[in-house]
């Protein structure tokens, strides 16, 4: 008979929320023929597709509830974003809502996973497992797949099967695809690697390690993921400087924060030229955003022309939450700087690689909004926060 010890159920249960946090499925919220998993870049439905790790979210933050609200500061964001939000829909802005409630997620999800890892021990280890299995298992499904020559791949970038070698757009099953793919999914990879690199300075597991970073580094080529495929080649850059400058986190937040709000001003007034298509677009939507910026649309963003007109994205973080929130932007940041310096000492290594990659990437693509990007980030940055000497936390402590 197999008596089950309490340490080894707790374990189990973190190992299996840590691989839904990590896992990459995507429920449509397109249900008129039933739930579906199969939305991505080539089969899409009328409405987008969420990661299930929202859920997750959802139904803890619903038990934890009380412990939520007493996070002031939280409630009060939330409330002032609340009213953009409702500005913005009446004036035929929606997306403002998608936006704001994204904006949120990674605050939420740092403060409730901290309340639940909150006098537990050793879950680094069960965390990075669990990141191993869904990467690994992706990996064996996927060469599963290629053998059998059994998926269909985007028409609209004229690829055929031999082009992709070791990755697709599917998880475990061609039933499955993974909404994300080639922007927010392949985030995981960087975070996989930054903690194989934390692992191997720390002299632990290190044939594991080196494994998954070799495993990471190849795979990710084939998502095309530029912003996370070079924040892996930068890791080794960004480590020695990290090493020989040795600044405080708030003061990198702030300094890679400067640098992305001063490149994105002078792709909003300079026409750079891009001969990639996809920067030319963005630098092309800075420039109108910034065109029609007058006095009254720095006040209320949401009345710029270039924000009335584009439906979707901007593409650029920083615009992005200010042409619908303003000025609350600011605060909004400096709430999300809280949860990135809180780590512990031990792991302010891994909260700046964290930092570089969402605030600098922000110039190009919407990081800490993203559903699937935001929740892992707080997930992530409550672990390592856990047990901290409250004297630290400042105002945003518990």
């Amino acid at each position: 008979m197999i008596l089950f010890t309490k340490n080894t159920i707790y374990n189990t249960l973190f190992f299996s929320l840590f691989f839904l946090i990590f896992s990459p499925f995507f429920i449509s919220l397109d249900i008129t023929n039933g739930i579906k998993f199969d939305a991505y870049f080539g089969h899409l439905y009328s409405r987008p597709s969420i990661p299930i790790s929202f859920f997750v979210l959802s139904l803890l933050s619903l038990v934890k509830f009380k412990s939520l609200l007493t996070h002031y500061h939280l409630i009060l964001l939330f409330l002032v974003i609340s009213v953009f939000m409702i500005f913005n829909f009446y004036y035929g802005i929606p997306r403002a809502i998608i936006v704001g409630l994204g904006m949120m997620l990674p605050l939420i999800s740092f403060y409730i996973f901290k309340i639940i890892f909150e006098d537990q021990k050793n879950l680094y280890m069960t965390m990075y497992i669990s990141l191993i299995s869904v990467i690994v298992i992706k990996f064996i499904f996927d060469l599963n797949i290629l053998y059998n020559n059994s998926f269909e791949i985007d028409l609209l970038l004229n690829n055929n099967w031999t082009d992709i070698k070791l990755n697709t757009p599917y998880y475990i099953t061609t039933s499955i695809a993974i909404y994300s793919y080639y922007d927010y999914f392949p985030f995981i990879y960087y975070v996989a690697v930054v903690l194989s690199v934390y692992n191997l300075l720390n002299k632990q597991i290190i044939i594991i390690s080196v494994f998954l970073i070799l495993l990471s580094s190849i795979v990710i080529l084939d998502t095309g993921s530029r912003l996370f495929i070079y924040g892996i080649y930068l890791i080794p850059i960004l480590y020695v400087f990290y090493s020989m400058i040795k600044l405080k986190l708030k003061t990198y937040f702030y300094l890679f924060t400067s640098l992305g709000v001063v490149i994105t001003i002078l792709m909003g007034i300079s026409n750079f030229h891009f001969l990639d298509e996809s920067l030319s677009i963005r630098n092309n939507l800075l420039l109108e955003y910034f065109y029609n910026i007058n006095f009254i649309n720095i006040i209320f963003p949401f009345f710029n022309d270039c924000r009335l007109e584009v439906v979707g994205s901007l593409h650029n973080e920083f615009i992005e939450i200010y042409s619908f929130f303003g000025f609350i932007t600011f605060y909004y940041y400096y709430c999300l700087m809280q949860i990135f310096i809180e780590v512990n000492d031990e792991y302010q290594l891994i909260s700046f690689f964290l930092i570089f990659v969402i605030i600098i990437g922000a110039i190009v693509q919407i990081n800490v909004s993203n559903p699937y990007i935001a929740i892992i980030i707080g997930m992530i940055l409550a672990l390592f926060s856990i047990n901290k000497n409250k004297k630290n936390q400042g105002e945003f402590g518990d």
